[in-house]
């Protein structure tokens, strides 16, 4: 079975999500309005952070995997987002003392971009594949 690029809904609206989040983290080193204008835009970065969560953990291992390994996807990609939250500490706390919190965000926004990529590349590949 010959699956276009991004065929699912899912596909193309988490992939929407995710570029949208890595916009918002790239530009919230440069956010004007001080205090209030960098909590407003903190908010949108863990909705958008939140909601692609969600769905690319519950919603595209159903989508994009065959039915009797919709399970072990979402296994796996849950324990990837637990290893990467582990690793994240170390990382961020380097990236810190490197070059100040400019530089987590955009590091997060490329992060954010990769994980896009892999998304489209994942939505290429045929069910049961």
């Amino acid at each position: 079975m010959d699956r276009p690029l991004l065929a699912g809904r899912e596909a193309i609206g988490l992939t929407l999500a995710l570029v949208a989040l890595a916009v918002l983290l790239a530009l919230y080193p440069f956010v004007p309005g001080g205090l209030i204008g960098g909590i407003l835009v903190l908010v949108l970065i863990g909705g958008m952070a939140y909601g692609a969560t969600s769905v690319l953990l519950t919603t595209m291992p159903l989508a994009l995997s065959a039915h009797a390994e919709a399970s072990s996807t979402a296994g796996l990609l849950d324990l990837s987002f637990n290893i990467g939250g582990g690793l994240s500490g170390g990382l961020v706390g380097l990236l810190l003392d490197m070059q100040g919190w400019n530089l987590v965000f955009l590091a997060q926004g490329a992060a954010v971009l990769v994980a896009a990529v892999f998304l489209i590349i994942w939505a290429r590949v045929p069910k049961g594949a």
